[in-house]
């Protein structure tokens, strides 16, 4: 029998997300204003919290929950391209190259892409401790590529360069402009607008290809997309794929957990 705390915890967690997806459903759309943002924020901190295995599996099955799902992972998608093509608007309005970069750290989310690409590096180092990195790819960079930003930043290399990758043409247009506004030159973070499906790309180049959470919008698409990718990178290059799990699969798609999937090719998991 379920403990009542655990029971009364759940039906919280039901109740106030039921309530933050009624309430932006209803928004007239998902630019970012201070409603918006409060909505939105308050949904994050509901889905981020640290719950009992017990109360995710209550909260992730409950049929109302199960029923706005996909609904809901969408809205989060389009509202967070938005969010991100709002900042990627504002940096490349600013006169200088250090208003850029100070603009950059404004955003909301610049300490959590910091801290991931911090915890990201350090995976990586455990997993190859003998061998230098210097070509990185991210699928799905957005128009705001925080991770490339950041992970530049991280490892500092002159000889290291992040190829950014996303099929939508505005947001390679935009993000492209913005990397050369905050001071960054081709040679250390470039841009290529392409479906990660199609063959034009040439991913034996890269020694880390980083997948992002919103690429492969369900299970069986994000397989496709990997079993696609790494049949195209070089032995011994590393895949670096970003999920979810939790209450957070309520915001970005679901994560990839099946083993037979994986069959002993998975080096590290993290979260």
């Amino acid at each position: 029998m379920q403990p009542s705390g655990q029971s009364d915890h759940a039906s919280f967690l039901v109740s106030s997300i039921l309530d933050c997806y009624h309430q932006i459903s209803r928004l007239k759309d998902l630019h970012p204003s201070p409603n918006t943002n409060e909505i939105f924020s308050r949904l994050v901190t509901l889905c981020c919290r640290t719950v009992d295995a017990d109360v995710v599996t209550k909260v992730l099955t409950y049929p109302e929950i199960v029923e706005i799902s996909d609904s809901l992972r969408q809205l989060c998608s389009t509202a967070e391209y938005l969010l991100e093509a709002h900042w990627a608007e504002r940096i490349l309005c600013t006169d200088t190259e250090v208003h850029a970069n100070e603009q950059l750290r404004d955003f909301p989310y610049y300490k959590n892409y910091v801290d991931l690409i911090r915890m990201e590096t350090n995976a990586i180092a455990m997993v190859n401790p003998d061998r230098s990195l210097h070509k990185f790819a991210i699928l799905g960079s957005g128009p705001l590529p925080l991770s490339a930003f950041c992970l530049r930043n991280s490892l500092m290399g002159n000889d290291v360069k992040v190829t950014n990758v996303d099929r939508d043409s505005l947001a390679i247009a935009t993000s492209s402009e913005m990397s050369l506004k905050l001071g960054y030159n081709p040679d250390q973070v470039c841009f290529q607008c392409v479906d990660v499906q199609e063959q034009t790309i040439e991913f034996a180049g890269f020694d880390v290809v980083c997948l992002a959470s919103l690429v492969g919008s369900t299970s069986f698409y994000k397989k496709s997309i990997i079993r696609n990718v790494v049949g195209r990178m070089k032995p011994g290059a590393l895949l670096l794929l970003r999920s979810s799990h939790s209450l957070r699969s309520l915001l970005y798609p679901v994560s990839l957990d099946d083993a037979s999937f994986w069959r002993q090719k998975l080096s590290r998991y993290l979260h």
